[in-house]
């Protein structure tokens, strides 16, 4: 678990550092900012399929099978 929410903070975090960027660099040209926006927008809709995939399936562990000693 703690692999997957790192991963998790490091993709928003970047995400969120490229968004600050972006309106800092382009605020001069509002309609250019919009854009952009919505495409970041785009790339976080994305996140939860990858967010899933970095999480992996969670297998249950199989029962134990009894254990024959051999000496009868």
């Amino acid at each position: 678990m703690g692999n997957f929410l790192l991963a998790a903070v490091l993709i928003f975090g970047i995400t969120a550092a490229l968004l600050a960027f972006v309106v800092k660099v382009l605020s001069s040209t509002p309609a250019r900012i919009a854009v952009v926006v919505g495409a970041i927008v785009g790339v976080l809709v994305a996140f939860p399929p990858v967010l899933e995939a970095l999480k992996g399936e969670r297998v249950a562990p199989s029962p134990a099978a009894p254990v024959e000693s051999g000496v009868r």
